[in-house]
């Protein structure tokens, strides 16, 4: 607020959201379907594996078994249990059954074009994140139908506005393209920034970012490239490697025909080295967007592609495109699975038991691989949490009755995660209006000077009141408002509310200019004792005022701690843009205080 955004396009399942929203009347106040959208991913992810696994196989026990892996898929509970929406892959594996039953029947009829405007309406309504990963199926499987049949080239047309138009719609009506954002040139360098260090690494499928029992933590080269996550699982490892060795069989045999078999064991018109062939498109388009702009492995970079600006442009409002390649972990998952099915299938007397073995070892190894990361979560959610908040004094409660609006300065403090959800809480309990928010895709533009602006030309809100920390109220000093120390923050009004929430207006003494402390050192470089005091509240015994003993406090304590005391000096980051101090002091933090106030100042050193 003011400047509204869509849930269209924030970290939530809009279609989900909007049905409940209907019924919203009939709800308790504080229910959250975080649980309910949980079990059904669970179950989705299961059922629409269990029809694709049919194609290949009919035992209803060896199909339950190969479910297993994808319903524990890591990038599934890694994302949702933090991208809620993104925990939604069934969608993925929705669209691959729909391509795997329907490809060998008639085309040119409105039930497929129907078909592929609820997977539109569907993917759009899950996550936005999802329609470049279901565009990614989509072409395998016109290729798939294509390549049997040129004559499919009209209804390849028609499925794909089918699919394309239902997602603008849906993303229209949900107000996805109700737009605030500062398109400039900082806001394409922060996110094309975060597209380069947000690819996948061609590690990631047997890279397990620490979450498994078997499975290693492998180097990476980017700090980001942990949205591309694909561990396959230690099972799964096992069973490609076995696959490969069956593929090969298969290749040097004559035996083999191109054909699959259904659950009544007909021969249907599916040839297999035209889904080969199209999966394969699936495989490599997927890792190609999934990797982006930065070709590494492990920790090294092998190359940067040099992508048109255009392109980059446009790729980057995905900009942890890393996740993009999860229809190729899919499709692994799958092949696995068919190669092995389709090899031991020939000799029907066997093939069913040693199928059933097979795949019960290779699922346990899989379960035992990640039960280190399933056991932690079923801890978390096993019990009941409680928000951390440092909101505790009671004035909150009267500043939120009192005010219509809250913004908090600067506004990427909402997006902090140890700050953003008591903020927000804060917000829902007393009906408040909020500045900013953690989106899937929001404005990094600082707010500071815009209301800077504001209070510069007596634009005053008297229903809203402002959160600061102690640093960020600095910038307003000169403002028409009076500010107020509640917890950890600091509270800023238009009206003079302290006899309301029992609280003093802070006191803001002259900025300490002068050398009363030491007569050949100028503390003022690196001490300010107004902003030491708020930023520490093992200080808040000590009246303000009394700059006597909070200097002391900072001399005997704060200097060997190395704690900032100004808006401008840090000695950590003193120390890390100045190496040849980090050699000398070391840990001995009182050490950068007085270099930089004999030396450093003048040598023009630097300090941010």
């Amino acid at each position: 607020y003011p400047n509204v955004t869509s849930y269209g396009i924030a970290d939530v399942v809009p279609l989900l959201g909007l049905i409940l929203k209907i019924i919203s009347p009939l709800l308790p106040k504080s229910f959250q379907f975080a649980g309910l959208w949980g079990l059904m991913c669970f179950a989705f992810q299961g059922g629409f594996a269990a029809i694709i696994l049919r194609k290949f196989v009919n035992n209803k026990v060896i199909i339950i078994g190969a479910t297993i892996p994808f319903v524990i898929a890591s990038p599934v509970l890694t994302k949702l249990f933090y991208h809620h929406s993104e925990g939604g892959q069934w969608v993925l594996l929705m669209t691959l059954a729909i391509w795997f039953y329907n490809v060998d029947k008639e085309h040119y009829k409105l039930r497929e074009y129907i078909i592929w405007a609820l997977v539109g309406l569907i993917t759009a309504g899950t996550c936005i994140y999802f329609i470049p990963m279901v565009g990614m199926i989509f072409i395998g499987y016109s290729v798939n139908i294509i390549l049997k049949d040129k004559k499919n080239i009209g209804a390849v047309i028609i499925d794909f506005f089918a699919y394309v138009g239902a997602c603008l719609i849906f993303m229209g009506v949900m107000g996805a393209f109700h737009n605030n954002f500062s398109t400039n040139d900082s806001y394409y360098s922060e996110y094309i920034d975060r597209l380069i260090r947000c690819g996948a690494n061609l590690n990631t499928f047997i890279n397990s970012w620490g979450i498994a029992y078997f499975g290693k933590y492998l180097d990476v080269a980017k700090d980001g490239q942990g949205e591309g996550l694909a561990y396959l699982g230690m099972g799964m490892i096992i069973a490609l490697v076995i696959a490969i060795v069956c593929q090969f069989c298969l290749c040097f045999t004559n035996k083999q025909k191109d054909t699959v078999y259904d659950e009544t064991k007909d021969i249907v018109n599916f040839e297999l080295h035209y889904l080969k062939i199209s999966m394969a498109v699936v495989f490599v388009l997927s890792v190609i967007v999934g990797i982006g702009p930065t070709l590494s492995f492990n920790s090294t970079v092998i190359c940067t592609i040099p992508y048109p600006e255009f392109i980059l442009k446009l790729w980057c409002n995905f900009r942890s495109t890393g996740r993009m390649i999860w229809p190729a972990f899919y499709i692994a998952y799958i092949y696995i699975f068919a190669v092995i099915f389709t090899f031991f299938s020939k000799n029907v007397k066997v093939h069913k038991y040693f199928i059933t073995v097979l795949v019960g070892i290779c699922c346990i190894i899989q379960i035992i691989d990640l039960a280190p990361y399933l056991k932690v979560k079923h801890n978390y959610f096993a019990h009941y949490q409680e928000l951390n908040t440092t909101i505790q004094d009671e004035a909150w409660e009267s500043i939120g009755k009192m005010y219509k609006h809250m913004v908090v300065l600067p506004n990427s403090l909402v997006n902090r995660s140890d700050r953003r959800n008591e903020l927000a809480k804060f917000a829902i309990d007393y009906d408040l209006t909020l500045n900013d928010f953690y989106l899937a895709r929001q404005d990094l533009v600082d707010q500071t000077p815009i209301y800077q602006e504001k209070f510069k030309n007596n634009n005053y809100d008297e229903d809203t009141f402002y959160v600061f920390t102690y640093d960020s109220m600095f910038n307003f000093l000169e403002y028409d408002l009076n500010f107020y120390k509640v917890d950890e923050y600091v509270v800023g009004t238009v009206d003079d509310i302290s006899s309301i929430i029992n609280k003093k207006e802070i006191e803001i003494p002259d900025l300490i200019n002068d050398k009363d402390f030491d007569s050949n050192m100028d503390f003022s470089l690196v001490f300010d004792p107004v902003y030491y005091y708020y930023s520490y509240s093992d200080l808040w015994d000590i009246e303000v005022t009394d700059t006597d003993k909070i200097f002391e406090h900072f001399v005997n304590i704060g200097m060997k701690e190395g704690r900032k005391a100004n808006q401008s000096f840090s000695p950590d980051v003193y120390r890390k843009c100045n190496g040849d101090l980090d050699e000398a002091f070391g840990d001995k933090w009182e050490d950068y205080y007085l270099h930089y106030l004999k030396y450093g100042f003048q040598e023009n050193r630097k300090i941010n």
